[in-house]
């Protein structure tokens, strides 16, 4: 996972008064809201550099990560995610970490849009690339493009790709694929490519 779930509470119910206090009233020290502001200057300058932030309109705070620095904790997210209900997501202890989930998490809205209005196209990619051009009407390769376009976008930006995010997209791929295959990721072509695993 790129951030998991650490807690949560109803911040109208008495019973969580003190964690909605310990979350919602926490007072950040200069030092926090530095490192909070780093990584968002990091995470702006990725979207930049791949010509999004007009197309978004507010860069990276559309998806709402809000993203804090905290001592106590390390990098958490802080969403009301239905009425009343508050959840508090874990991003990592280091910058770095945290850097790389948030660009993963990023990059996984981006390319859901992209797929959904370029669906037909890549699925016709996919079968020539992987299907011998044989193509079903259900065919369905998303979770794919999902993990090839942003290792694309990674590429472009970082030059050779930081081993963390292509570990991330390793497993997520075969995970989704549920097949016992290694996915490279090939600099020449800048495609992922199916290689059995030894």
């Amino acid at each position: 996972m790129i951030y998991n779930k650490i807690d949560s509470y109803h911040y109208c119910l008495e019973r969580d008064r003190k964690k909605n206090d310990y979350y919602s009233k926490y007072k950040y020290t200069e030092a926090e809201i530095e490192k909070t502001n780093s990584l968002y200057d990091k995470i702006k300058d990725f979207i930049i550099f791949n010509g999004e932030a007009e197309e978004l309109g507010k860069p990276y705070s559309h998806m709402e990560l809000n993203i804090h620095y905290r001592e106590d904790i390390g990098y958490i997210s802080i969403v009301n995610a239905d009425r009343d209900i508050v959840d508090i997501y874990y991003y990592g202890k280091t910058e770095e970490e945290t850097y790389y989930n948030a660009l993963i998490e990023y990059e996984f809205y981006m390319k859901q849009g992209y797929e959904l209005k370029n669906r037909k196209k890549l699925n016709l990619d996919y079968s020539r690339r992987f299907l011998d051009g044989n193509i079903e009407e259900n065919d369905y390769h998303g979770p794919f493009f999902f993990a090839e376009l942003a290792l694309q976008d990674f590429k472009k930006y970082f030059g050779n790709i930081p081993q963390y995010i292509i570990n991330y997209y390793e497993r997520y791929i075969e995970i989704i694929e549920n097949k016992p295959y290694k996915y490279d990721y090939s600099n020449n072509c800048l495609e992922l490519v199916k290689t059995k695993k030894h």
